[in-house]
């Protein structure tokens, strides 16, 4: 007899909407090729862009964890944290990260010295909302705030 060859799909995704592919990870997951959205709005999402790469959308509205490790090199174009109970963001060194916390209970990204980082906070406080390892903070107004980049 011959073995079973077994697959693993690191993501489910379909295709067909105006944005794009969206797909839903598995996780821990890595990026999926051709993904353009991932969805883990309100569920658990652990994800990693891999090194010079870049990861559009990922939508983890109203998830009670979201954590994202953008790799080196990478462009993290949207990761949106809205009403997260807990979002982590690592923007590791030579990366570009845009980041959405607004309602957020705890949302923290880190933002290495050579690294360009956004967050936008809304009216969520500082407390709850902000950046670690950035040198300095830029204040760009009505709750967002740039690392190492100009104001959009």
């Amino acid at each position: 007899m011959r073995g079973v060859v077994v697959l693993i799909t690191l993501a489910a995704c379909s295709g067909g909407s105006s944005s794009g592919k969206v797909c839903v990870p598995d996780n821990p997951a890595f990026w999926p090729d051709g993904c353009d959205t991932l969805d883990c709005r309100g569920v658990n999402c652990d994800v990693t862009c891999v090194t010079n790469t870049t990861c559009g959308t990922l939508d983890c509205t109203s998830s009670p964890q979201c954590r994202i490790d953008c790799q080196p090199g990478v462009t993290c174009e949207k990761i949106d944290c809205t009403n997260a109970q807990t979002c982590f963001v690592d923007c590791e060194d030579n990366a570009n990260c845009d980041v959405t916390c607004a309602g957020a209970q705890d949302c923290v990204e880190n933002c290495r010295p050579d690294t360009e980082c956004l967050l936008r906070c809304g009216t969520t406080p500082q407390a709850q909302c902000h950046f670690d390892m950035c040198p300095t903070v830029t204040d760009c107004g009505n709750g967002t705030y740039a690392c190492n980049r100009a104001c959009p």
